[in-house]
């Protein structure tokens, strides 16, 4: 729920702090906006499933202050969760190379960046990277990338957005 969202800021941070140290363990947070609903996703994994199980770093999520609208909490192996998981991403393709697509990020980012100029130390950058046919027809050694890129469609471009700052 949104009203927990910061219970989980503070639970991945505790998380993310004391299971660093154990490398077979991994998590991230997501969120979204979909049907109307501001969500936050916590995702873990832990290669060792006992174990993985009885992480106290992520004992937070299960606190009782966090109410879950959801739970998929299994065992399973990672390739069963990533097939499960690609049915909640929309379907679509990335997009193609041409200058309209990255021309309305770059506009709407250096709309908005002004918003967070005042953060101390604040380096806010959008990235842009070309995937090329050559890179995507690679991928598709081995059993193919893990979502699923075909060469045929030729070049595409990832996106991400991403922020530093002093404090």
């Amino acid at each position: 729920m949104e009203s927990d969202f910061r219970g989980l800021d503070e639970a991945f941070a505790y998380a993310a702090t004391n299971a660093a140290e154990d490398v077979d363990a991994g998590l991230y947070l997501v969120y979204v906006h979909a049907n109307g609903m501001n969500l936050g996703l916590p995702v873990f994994y832990h290669a060792d499933v006992l174990h993985g199980a009885q992480l106290c770093a992520w004992a937070g999520f299960n606190s009782g202050s966090i109410t879950a609208v959801g739970d998929t909490t299994k065992t399973r192996v990672l390739a069963e969760w990533a097939a499960e998981t690609m049915h909640d991403s929309p379907n679509g393709k990335p997009p193609k190379p041409t200058s309209t697509w990255p021309h309305f990020a770059r506009e709407r980012f250096f709309d908005t960046v002004s918003e967070i100029a005042d953060v101390p130390g604040i380096g806010p950058n959008i990235v842009y990277q070309a995937i090329g046919t050559p890179q995507l027809q690679q991928m598709k050694k081995d059993g193919g990338n893990a979502i699923g890129l075909d060469p045929s469609g030729g070049p595409i471009y990832i996106m991400l957005l991403a922020a530093s700052w002093t404090h």
